[in-house]
């Protein structure tokens, strides 16, 4: 079985804003997804697609996390 998750980062589509009382980067947004995926189940490793902010954002999961692939444009 294949499964699409598509989340956004803080402040995009229907995502909530970051925190505004501290630093929020591109690590911990990536901490957050990686956390995200775990908890679906996808522990062992998953695919990332990313363009734009999304492009740095799969970079960070695929060096420091779980992204066992990544797409970017």
């Amino acid at each position: 079985m294949q499964h699409l998750i598509a989340p956004m980062e803080p402040g995009y589509g229907w995502s909530s804003g970051p925190p505004l009382d501290r630093g929020f980067g591109m690590y911990d947004c990536a901490r957050l997804m990686d956390k995200l995926m775990s908890g679906l189940g996808f522990a062992d490793g998953y695919a990332v697609q990313g363009g734009d902010i999304g492009s740095g954002l799969a970079r960070i999961l695929a060096l420091e996390h779980n992204a066992k692939a990544i797409n970017v444009n």
